[in-house]
């Protein structure tokens, strides 16, 4: 079986997993193979009864899956892998950029019918990234939803002390909206988004030099293939492929930095 899992992840990993007891008269499934098949449909955007058998029987794959999903385990592993990022680079972030990105969604039963991509059904994810590109706080929502509405809701992710020093978030024009520069100023931050021409029409136009690594990020996640296209139909779980996506981005950032 091809190691699609480091062994550095795992064993950073490895105690966040509940022992799965199993039916009875069934062997538990391990853990470690349990998360290299859901891995290899992250990856790979593949479906679940094409999952090759080295990983095991597809519907004990996808039923592992949707356990951790209810019981909290990829929120562990993503908040697990920001603190080995955070403790990594030794310092903390000196700027913050947040953007969203559409991913199709032909079979989501919460997408929307994205107005960018001629009313297909689509989907959004939001992340707030620091510097170095690390996705830090992450949220999803229907395609139809403009970014400014994911704006508190990825705010609330993101465990920025305010015992720091204040802080830019840079953003494009569709979060430059007074409401928005109070939510982030609460945070102590400071909201640095391009200037919307149509809402402020007698302004300078700004455009924050900083926010183009976010679009980078996206780029990262939208590697894994079940996040560039959304082939799930629950938002819970695309939102565990997407926690898992990022947590490995941070684990690899993580590792350049140690």
């Amino acid at each position: 079986m091809k190691k699609i899992i480091s062994d550095e992840f795992w064993n950073c990993m490895k105690d966040l997993f509940p022992n799965n007891q199993g039916k009875p008269g069934r062997p538990p499934m391990r853990p470690r193979k349990a998360l290299s098949g859901i891995m290899f449909v992250l990856e790979n955007g593949s479906k679940w009864r094409f999952l090759p058998s080295v990983y095991g029987k597809p519907t004990t794959v996808h039923g592992t899956f949707m356990r951790w999903i209810r019981n909290g385990t990829f929120e562990s592993i993503v908040e697990r892998a920001k603190k080995f990022y955070l403790s990594s680079t030794k310092s903390v972030p000196s700027w913050y950029a947040i953007d969203t990105s559409s991913s199709k969604a032909p079979y989501a039963n919460w997408a929307g019918n994205n107005p960018t991509d001629r009313g297909k059904h689509g989907v959004k994810k939001s992340i707030i990234i620091d510097q170095h590109g690390a996705p830090l706080a992450l949220a999803i929502g229907p395609a139809n939803r403009h970014d400014s509405t994911f704006f508190e809701e990825t705010l609330k992710k993101l465990a920025h002390s305010q015992k720091d020093k204040l802080k830019v978030l840079a953003a494009d024009s569709a979060f430059d909206a007074k409401r928005l520069r109070e939510l982030a100023r609460d945070s102590w931050l400071v909201l640095f988004a391009a200037t919307n021409k149509r809402r402020r029409r007698d302004c300078e136009i700004r455009r924050p030099s900083l926010r183009w690594k976010v679009e980078a990020s996206h780029s990262w996640l939208n590697n894994f293939r079940s996040l560039k296209t959304c082939w799930v139909r629950t938002k819970e779980s695309f939102f565990a492929f997407l926690q898992l996506g990022a947590a490995v981005l941070l684990f690899r950032k993580g590792i350049i930095f140690g």
